[in-house]
């Protein structure tokens, strides 16, 4: 069910009703599938709020916030930020504002790390 739910989450339609029927299946059962980490509507919003933030923060800015809860399984956008804001402790904009990264920063950051990664395995070669 996980799984399903993974590859479903940015469905709108993704909720208790699709996996009762997907997985022939009682409500109850699918409540109770995800009862110790807040119930299963609490962990869908949790993988689109994760997807989200991923997105504003390496999309395109030109990529509106509306767009971004849409693409995730959000239809509304303000149900969306409230959300968004209750997880994460900011607002969507603001964590775009704060945390986006553009392609060129990226690559660099990964040749960061990487040369680090290089420093770091240089210290174990002995010397000749």
């Amino acid at each position: 069910m996980l799984r399903f739910i993974e590859a479903f989450v940015s469905d709108a339609g993704l909720g208790v009703d699709l996996l009762v029927d997907a997985f022939a299946t009682s409500r109850a059962v699918v409540y109770r599938t995800l009862d110790d980490q807040g119930g299963i509507a609490r962990h869908i919003a949790n993988r689109r709020l994760e997807r989200a933030l991923s997105r504003l923060i390496f999309d395109a800015a030109e990529v509106s916030i509306g767009e971004v809860a849409n693409s995730v399984g959000f239809t509304h956008q303000s149900y969306f930020a409230k959300l968004f804001k209750d997880r994460f402790g900011i607002s969507p904009s603001r964590a775009r504002a704060e945390f986006s990264i553009d392609a060129q920063e990226l690559d660099q950051k990964s040749d960061g790390i990487r040369m680090r990664e290089i420093l770091n395995r240089s210290e174990h070669i002995p010397a000749a």
